[in-house]
């Protein structure tokens, strides 16, 4: 059996919430903590670029997400890269998770 992740999320009116998942099947299910589901949420990875600086390449990675995915639900930056020309960064690149839920 794989190894099941699980990473507090929030709390509040309804008790604790809980993301847990496996990556290798690249999905999460929010549960409450009596086991209800609430929501399924699934990740993708995206690469974002830009000649301006790391920000603006996370907010590219969002924004050409959403192009095709609704509901994105946050962004988690996996690797950092700058690249680097006669001593001078020239272009930023994040690669990034992005978590959506999923309707039902």
């Amino acid at each position: 059996m794989a190894a099941q992740a699980c990473l507090l999320i929030g709390s509040g009116r309804y008790g604790m919430i809980f993301l847990t998942g496996s990556l290798k099947r690249n999905y999460c299910i929010t549960k409450k903590m009596k086991g209800d589901i609430v929501m399924i949420v699934k990740v993708v990875e995206v690469i974002g670029a830009s000649d301006k600086g790391f920000t603006e390449a996370t907010q590219n990675a969002v924004k050409e997400a959403a192009k095709s995915l609704k509901n994105i639900k946050s962004i988690y930056i996996k690797h950092m890269n700058a690249n680097v020309e006669n001593n001078e960064i020239v272009s930023y690149a994040v690669n990034a998770k992005i978590s959506f839920e999923i309707e039902r």
